[in-house]
């Protein structure tokens, strides 16, 4: 109970994600506002099955710090924050939109998933399907962050199943909260391309700038 009074005071308090304060502005305060636009990505990148891959920031100082705070530390309540600077990341109109899912014994042990909730809310916010269950990882990986980074790649191999009927004749979007080597995103259009998606792009609130200087041999 005392949780749950916890995550509703959080939800119903608006506060920059990158300081804390309590703020009238949606994405964050004014003070971290000039600060940010030093972060702004004006990078776009693909891999060999995901046709384009755009993120709103560069994964660093006050971005690495608030999308830390929500990936591990309970702050879901920063996807209000970060929806409206993803929206504005996107280029095409698409027909579906999907998250990153974990293995489902890993999923049990977490609270909420990050990729979940950005790509529900950026669904909604664009007018368009989110096709929560219409991929599952069917094994166990070592965890991306803890990898180095050439074995990311080796690692996701194999590893997600899409449903056909989510995602076939049909143009696709992932949804995740950082892109750090583009291996993860690039194994998800994969299968959505052999499952007959016609287009495959990914959005991210942050991205690593290693994952626009990676040769395309190690996304096969």
């Amino acid at each position: 109970m005392l949780k749950f009074k916890e995550n509703l005071r959080c939800f119903l308090t608006q506060r920059c994600p990158y300081c804390g304060e309590i703020t009238d502005y949606i994405v964050c305060c004014p003070s971290c506002a000039s600060k940010l636009l030093e972060l702004v990505n004006h990078e776009y990148g693909k891999t060999v099955f995901c046709d384009r891959f755009e993120a709103a920031f560069i994964y660093q100082d006050l971005v690495r710090e608030a999308v830390t705070q929500f990936k591990f530390h309970g702050h879901s309540e920063y996807v209000r924050n970060f929806v409206p600077v993803l929206q504005k990341c996107i280029r095409s109109s698409f027909d579906v939109v999907l998250s990153v899912p974990y293995y489902k014994q890993e999923e049990q042990k977490r609270e909420y998933s990050t990729s979940a909730l950005l790509a529900h809310y950026l669904a909604s916010s664009l007018k368009t399907t989110y096709a929560k269950r219409a991929v599952v990882k069917v094994f166990e990986t070592k965890r991306q962050h803890n990898s180095e980074f050439d074995e990311r790649f080796r690692n996701i191999v194999g590893c997600f199943s899409v449903n056909p009927k989510a995602v076939a004749k049909k143009t696709v979007l992932i949804c995740d909260d950082i892109i750090t080597s583009g291996a993860t995103i690039n194994e998800l259009a994969k299968v959505c391309k052999e499952a007959g998606a016609i287009r495959v792009e990914a959005v991210s609130f942050a991205v690593a700038p290693s994952a626009f200087c990676v040769n395309e041999e190690k996304y096969l």
